[in-house]
């Protein structure tokens, strides 16, 4: 039968002249040519390259107009706040910086020194002098956000607050002298150091609201 199917494939072949006849599946001999892709098939090729290069480049360059324009805002708000930070008065601004920082200092001081009172008694020997001594490190926070002040604050206040710490002192020796005169001759009992600091916090509070008058 084979011997009979091949002339007949031989003639159908040759009758037809057609040389993009092919035989079918199976029949005629095996060959191991390569798939030459049609110019159609190499064009959508092309095209889907080209589009993935393209939606690349196009998310490239929203990235980069994005991260211009958050630069841009960023760069703004800055500028912003450094045109109102000059123009706010510079003694406003430490006023306001030493109203926030006392106030977190006294904060401090006040949860200090109920801790200190409530381990005192809770403790022997030398941590009972150190747990007395803790509400000194808050106190040093308050003296140093005043001193900030005046560092921050212009030529007016710092000559305002000399002055009135010159009064201030000099009051409180004077009163201190006073007092120990009486004190050596037995007229008053010996006097506790918190009076000598509330003798010139208060001196200070009286000499700032006079010197303060008297330069407006």
């Amino acid at each position: 039968m084979c011997q009979v199917y091949r002339p007949l494939q031989r003639e159908m072949f040759a009758v037809g002249g057609d040389d993009n006849l092919k035989p079918p599946l199976g029949l005629g001999k095996e060959t191991n040519a390569k798939v030459i892709p049609s110019p159609a098939s190499r064009t959508s090729v092309e095209d889907e390259r080209h589009r993935s290069l393209c939606s690349r480049q196009d998310f490239r360059e929203v990235f980069a107009e994005g991260k211009s324009f958050i630069r841009d805002i960023w760069s703004r708000m800055r500028d912003t706040q450094l045109a109102m930070g000059k123009a706010l008065n510079p003694t406003t601004q430490a006023v306001r910086t030493y109203l926030l920082e006392f106030g977190l200092s006294m904060t401090a001081y006040v949860v200090v020194l109920c801790a200190s009172i409530f381990l005192f008694t809770r403790v022997n020997g030398v941590w009972r002098i150190v747990i007395a001594l803790l509400p000194i490190i808050p106190v040093g926070l308050v003296f140093a956000a005043a001193v900030r002040f005046l560092l921050r604050t212009d030529e007016l206040e710092r000559q305002i607050a000399g002055i009135s710490l010159a009064l201030a002192g000099g009051a409180t020796a004077l009163l201190s002298v006073t007092y120990g005169f009486l004190e050596v001759f037995r007229f008053l009992p010996p006097p506790s150091a918190w009076l000598t600091w509330t003798t010139f916090m208060l001196a200070w509070f009286i000499a700032s609201f006079f010197v303060r008058r008297w330069f407006r």
